[in-house]
């Protein structure tokens, strides 16, 4: 039985883990749009959170 929570525990880490990497790929797409298009880009941004 522990092997079992301990292997739902490890997936569960490992969905984390790529959500995190997603969310960072996502924020600096948004960095660079903020490069390029400057403080109209920091306001899209900060609206949408």
């Amino acid at each position: 039985m522990k092997c079992i929570e301990f292997t739902h525990q490890e997936q569960q880490e490992q969905e984390e883990e790529e959500e995190e990497e997603e969310e960072e790929e996502e924020e600096e797409e948004e960095e660079e749009e903020e490069h390029s298009q400057g403080e109209e880009g920091r306001r899209r941004r900060a609206s949408e959170r």
